[in-house]
Order: structure tokens, then C-alpha cells, then sequence
């Protein structure tokens, strides 16, 4: 007997002894070496002219010509079986398999003769300078899955393998004379966009293969990269992004994010244009095209100003207005730090201006690291009320319908306010837990995320490795995400009630160079009287709180303070206005 690898009924035949059930013609095959309850192989023609089965389940992955099947149903080695049935040229066998001789065919077609499954479209590369062919890419399917088959010419016929060195672009002809290409995964995106009267381009061999491809045909050109809508087809284009930024001349890059148009998971142009009429479909991507933003230099640039514009970078206002306009302290992208002794009211002034964000529909969070949900939420419903003395669990007992009627009023605003607040578990959270919890907020969608306090997060061995480590990461999630972080701090060990400078907030110098604002609380006890400046004029005003502007780097109210009084029978707080100095007689 004498088996033939380069006969495909020899490979059947061999599956069929070995067990397996083949259906149709040979692409849907139940693998005879492993429990396949479903098709899971097929057969396929390799780049040496043998005829190869392929098992596709990550259980079995088998794949071999006929002689490996035979050698894996028989239990016989490899050596074996091949001595038994091939002895005539058994060293040239092995040296085929070592170094296979490509099969020529004499045209493309002869090629997809032999596909193993429907084929979809071929793709000619053709070469701009001969007006010839250096590749052509067979599109078909089998077993309900794209595949693609590279083929190369040759003087004498065609073969079924990729071109030596780097690949070519598709479409480069029409690329010569276009100022603008659109780069996009696959030559059926190219074909819709020619469609809709645009020049684009692909490299062969799908995502993660841009690395293969020469790209210098872009050299000098605005590129417009459109990636699939899929974290591979994301990172695809990154790295086309990359390449284009290194040829001479550069391409000049824009980026369209595939994100914000509405498509399903792994959509592409295609899908974007699916069941519109040419006029629509090429107004539709000339809007994709008025849409893509440049990646160079002043790229980032351009973002921030149409955010502006926009109002998208509106910062979000506190309670009080002075106080929003000289800090602007909560503009998307920064972290502000406000920081109070015990005692200064600080976390009651946290709740005001959580809840205040939280009634205007601002989406918040915050990680409260002291005490329980219960707990903060009774303070909301003080501040509330107007009624500190619902804080007070005697009050509460010598006055229960008072006490039921305000949680009956506000229930509906606690149980919602409530979804915001994360309490500390039973084990306090690193941070690098904080860091994480924050990164999770922000991929949500939160505009404002506060924690209170941070320096209550547990301490470890090396507490500036730990800071240092905590501060990279909430950079990078402000510096990703359109939000503003609030991190509630206590003054560093040793510091008394008085104001303090950047020197003195626990955690020290990460924080400074961290924050974009940094905000103290001040109480007085008893309370002071100075020239406050506010809307209507100046005046003597007498106030228990200041609230000192350590640091703003988007406005003009550094190293200013804020007169506030905070009112104990209410639990809130009031603005009063700039405190200004007495100038000298």
C-alpha cells in the first residue's frame, strides 16, 4: 500500500479509517482523535502541495497529512509508519518535510480550485510601476469562518505563498495621486470606501501584522486610520499609527475612534454604511472623515479646544461661586486635594457639595473610608433637614415622629444619593485597592470621584513607594478619563489647628507635585473678623472657617483664602467672600 500526501481522497480516506465522520466535502469534519460532539476540522492544501487535516478545538489541535494521521490512529511512530508505506524515496520525504519545495499552479483560479470552502472575492495587489500583480489574497469560508489564502506569482505560475520581504499595500495605484487615504483592516472596507468616492488602503495578513507590511507609499500623506471596532482592531491601528510616524517625510495622522459610531462589536466601514444608499453612504463617511482627530503634536491640543467649545470642559461649580470661579478646581483631567484638621468639618463640607452634584444629575462616587454607609447617609439627612440635632441618637429616641418624618421626606433622595457612596470594607483597602476603585469609577462614567479620607487607607512597609505608586496611578486615570478626582487629606503628624502650607499634607511631596489644586480647611475657634471682599462691596464680616487656596493651576486664587461660616445647628456651610489684607498705614 502507498499513501499519497498530496492526493486529498488519500487524506479522507485515511480520516475515514482513522474514525472520523467527514461531511459534504471534506470542510466540516468530526476530528476522529478527540470527543468532537461538533465539526471542528477541516482539511486544506499546504505551500508544499500536501494535503493537511486540521483539528480547530483548543482541546486537540491535531495537524498532520495523511502520514500523521495514520501514525496518530495506528499508535505507530512517525519513522514507522513512513518507512512502511513510502520506503522508495523515504530521505527525500524528510527532506521535503524540512524544507518544503513550493507546488506551482499555473493561474490564481487553479488555486482556488483547490480552496476548502466558498470563496468569497479575490484581491489583486497590483503593482503600481509594473502594472502587475506581486500578491493576491483569496477571501473565502469554511465552517462558518472568515480565512484568507496569500498567493505569489512566479515566472512560471503562481503559488500558494506570500511574498518574500514586505508585503504590499492594497490599492496603491489609486493611492498615488491621493492626497488623503483611509487605512482600514481588510480590501472589502477598501471597496466600500471607494464606493462612497474615498481612496483607502489595508495591509495583508489582518490585524496585529502591520509590522509586515511597507508602508511607504503613505509617506508624506494625510492618513486617516478608521480601526475596527475591537480592542485587536484598536490595537492594529496603534501600530500602523506607530510605523507612519517614523517614514520620511511622516504621514500627517488622524485617528477616527470607532467607539462613538454606533457600531456592533468588530464593525467596520462595511457595517457602517450596511443599508444606506450611495448619497447617504458617502455623506455618512465624509462625516466620519470631518470627524477623525489628528494624532500629531497639537493633536491633544485640538481635543482640548473642541471639549471647550463644546463645553465639555466646563468645570464642574461647587456650591459656592466664589469659590468655583478663583480654584476652577474641578475641570476634567486634574485632582484636587482638600485638606483640614480634626475637627474642621471638612468631610460635612465633602457631603454638601456631593449631594449638590448629585441633584444637578452630576455622576459622582465617592469612597468613604471612615464609618459606615448608615452613618454618612444620617448626615446628609441633618444637612437636609437643616437639623443637626438629627445626628444625635438621644434627640432621635426623645423624638421619633420628628425623626421618621425627615427619613420619610428624604428617602427617595437617600436611597438614591447612597448608590454613590462605597464604605470601607472590613479589611481597610491599600492603595493601590483606592487606585483601582478609582480607575473603576472613571470607567463608568463618574465626573467627580472623591475619597475620604485617603490618608486613612492602610499603611504598608514602604509608605513612599506606596505613595509614589498611588499617585502614577490616579495621573494616569485623570489623564485618561474626563474626570475630576477629589482626595480628602489630613494635615501630616505634628501639625497643629492652624492653617498649613503644601509642606504639610500627609504624604508630602507626591501629593504636591500631583495636585492641580490643593484646598485648607481652617476652623477658628472662637471666631475671627476681618475685610472680606464679595459681590455687593466689602465689609467687616466675622466667620469660624477659611478656606485657603494652596494651589490652583487653572485660575487666579492661589494663595487666596475664602472667608466660610459653617453653621452647627444646620451642618452647612455659607461663603462670605475673599478675605483681604489690611493694607499698611
Amino acid at each position: 500500500m502507498k499513501l499519497d500526501s498530496s492526493s486529498r481522497t488519500s487524506l479522507l480516506e485515511e480520516l475515514r479509517q482513522a474514525g472520523a465522520q467527514i461531511k459534504g466535502d471534506g470542510t466540516e469534519i468530526k476530528c476522529p482523535f478527540h470527543d468532537d460532539e461538533h465539526p471542528s476540522g477541516s482539511v486544506y492544501c499546504g505551500e508544499d502541495g500536501s494535503w493537511r487535516f486540521k483539528c480547530h478545538a483548543v482541546s486537540c489541535g491535531f495537524c498532520g497529512d495523511v502520514f500523521d494521521v495514520l501514525s496518530q490512529s495506528s499508535g505507530k511512530p512517525l519513522g514507522d509508519v513512513l518507512r512502511e508505506y513510502k520506503p522508495d524515496d523515504i530521505s527525500s520525504l524528510r527532506a521535503g518535510r524540512n524544507a518544503p519545495a513550493p507546488r506551482i499552479f499555473e493561474s490564481i483560479d487553479a488555486i482556488c480550485s483547490m480552496v476548502p470552502g466558498e470563496i468569497e472575492a479575490t484581491y489583486t495587489y497590483t503593482n503600481p510601476a509594473t502594472q502587475q500583480p506581486d500578491l493576491a489574497v483569496i477571501r473565502y469560508r469554511a465552517e462558518g469562518r472568515k480565512s484568507f489564502w496569500q498567493v505569489s506569482p512566479r515566472p512560471d505560475g503562481w503559488v500558494l505563498k506570500r511574498p518574500e520581504g514586505l508585503l504590499p499595500l492594497y490599492n496603491r495605484i489609486a493611492m498615488q495621486s491621493a492626497a488623503v487615504v483611509l487605512v482600514v483592516e481588510g480590501e472589502k472596507c477598501v471597496h466600500a470606501l471607494r464606493g462612497c468616492g474615498f481612496v483607502g488602503t489595508t495591509s495583508p495578513m489582518g490585524a496585529g501584522k502591520a509590522s509586515y507590511a511597507d508602508w511607504s507609499p503613505l509617506a508624506g500623506k494625510a492618513a486617516v486610520l478608521w480601526p475596527d471596532n475591537d480592542e485587536g482592531g484598536i490595537k492594529h491601528m496603534e501600530q500602523v499609527k506607530e510605523i507612519l510616524s517614523h517614514l520620511e517625510p511622516p504621514a500627517k495622522v488622524y485617528w477616527v475612534d470607532p467607539t462613538t459610531l454606533n457600531l456592533p462589536v468588530k464593525g467596520d466601514v462595511v457595517d457602517f454604511i450596511a443599508g444606506m444608499i450611495p448619497e447617504v453612504a458617502a455623506n455618512a463617511a465624509a462625516a466620519v472623515m470631518d470627524m477623525a482627530m489628528p494624532t500629531g503634536a497639537a493633536g491633544k491640543l485640538k481635543t482640548r479646544l473642541d471639549d471647550a467649545i463644546a463645553g465639555r470642559r466646563r468645570p464642574v461649580g461647587f456650591p459656592w461661586p466664589v469659590l468655583t470661579e478663583i480654584s476652577r478646581a474641578l475641570v476634567q483631567n486634574t485632582v484636587t486635594l482638600l485638606c483640614g484638621s480634626p475637627g474642621a468639618t471638612k468631610s460635612f463640607l465633602l457631603l454638601e457639595c456631593l449631594t449638590h452634584w448629585h441633584e444637578q444629575g452630576i455622576p459622582v462616587a465617592c469612597y468613604c473610608l471612615e464609618d459606615g454607609m448608615d452613618y454618612h447617609l444620617n448626615r446628609v439627612l441633618a444637612q437636609r433637614e437643616g437639623k443637626a440635632n438629627l445626628t444625635r441618637e438621644e434627640w432621635q429616641e426623645t423624638h421619633p415622629e420628628e425623626t421618621r418624618a425627615a427619613y420619610w421626606r428624604h428617602e427617595a433622595f437617600l436611597d438614591s444619593f447612597g448608590r454613590r457612596l462605597w464604605a470601607a470594607p472590613d479589611k481597610t483597602p491599600t492603595k493601590a485597592d483606592i487606585a483601582q476603585w478609582v480607575e473603576d469609577r472613571a470607567g463608568e462614567g463618574c465626573r467627580v470621584v472623591a475619597v475620604d479620607p485617603i490618608s486613612a487607607a492602610e499603611e504598608t512597609r514602604d509608605v513612599y513607594v506606596a505613595d509614589s505608586e498611588f499617585v502614577n496611578a490616579i495621573k494616569r486615570t485623570a489623564r485618561n478619563h474626563p474626570i475630576s478626582i477629589l482626595l480628602i487629606m489630613h494635615p501630616r503628624k505634628g501639625h497643629g489647628s492652624g492653617a498649613g502650607t503644601l509642606d504639610d499634607l500627609s504624604g508630602g511631596a507626591s501629593y504636591q507635585r500631583l495636585a492641580h489644586s490643593a484646598l485648607w480647611l481652617e476652623f477658628h475657634k472662637p471666631p475671627v473678623t476681618k475685610l472680606v471682599s464679595f459681590s455687593a462691596g466689602r465689609m467687616e464680616v466675622e466667620f469660624n472657617r477659611t478656606l485657603h487656596i494652596l494651589k490652583s493651576r487653572n485660575a487666579v486664587g492661589a494663595n487666596l483664602g475664602l472667608a466660610f461660616g459653617f453653621d452647627g445647628a444646620t451642618l452647612r456651610t455659607s461663603e462670605y467672600g475673599v478675605i483681604l489684607k489690611r493694607e499698611k498705614k
